[in-house]
């Protein structure tokens, strides 16, 4: 939808949210591909993972390197632990290993050319609360989506997302066929699109 501001005009587009990650369905390798895609490594990863898996489960084990009410209740302003579902997407701030930088994205190091221009990716781009599953919407997955959770190189994102502009997708055989550059990736890519 066109809409003019000051001199200029802007573009507003809704998106369903079945293209992002429902937070409160994910699964441990999931999480852990879509930490690694997004540049934490091993105990970094491994500690965002198992918090985060902590935080929801209901009961008050602790992972190999997870965080329960112990943890919470020892920082300077402690609180629990919720050992339940995610109310909203901006909670994951509250578990252990979550940063700003994390939640909001930052600027990649040593990145160059079109990689370089690209907007910081956080958590609060890939996850949501109305998702299916972890299974994503191709008709309706974000750039970063694509790129995080597919883990596919910009130059096909852009393919996928210029080709659904004109049409959406009907099926797996429909996107292959639009989108050739994907056969690569053909069998983690139909793992995980609806």
């Amino acid at each position: 939808y066109p809409v003019p501001f000051e001199g200029v005009e802007g573009a507003v587009r809704v998106m369903g949210e079945a293209g992002k990650v429902n937070i409160n369905r994910v699964s441990d390798g999931m999480l852990r591909k879509i930490m690694t895609n997004l540049g934490l490594e091993a105990e970094g990863r491994d500690v965002v993972v198992d918090s985060i898996l902590d935080w929801r489960d209901p009961n008050d084990f602790i992972r190999v390197n997870g965080a329960e009410n112990e943890y919470y209740q020892s920082l300077k302003e402690p609180y629990d632990c919720k050992n339940g579902d995610f109310d909203s997407v901006e909670e994951l701030m509250l578990v252990r290993g979550i940063t700003p930088e994390l939640f909001y994205g930052q600027k990649a190091k040593g990145k160059e050319g079109e990689e370089a221009k690209e907007k910081p990716v956080g958590l609060k781009d890939i996850f949501s609360l109305y998702a299916l599953g972890e299974q994503i919407d191709i008709n309706s997955a974000s750039l970063p989506v694509l790129r995080v959770v597919l883990n596919l190189p910009l130059e096909v994102c852009r393919q996928v997302i210029r080709a659904r502009e004109e049409k959406g997708f009907e099926n797996f055989p429909d996107l292959l066929q639009r989108v050739p550059e994907l056969s690569p990736f053909s069998g983690e890519v139909q793992k995980s699109v609806l």
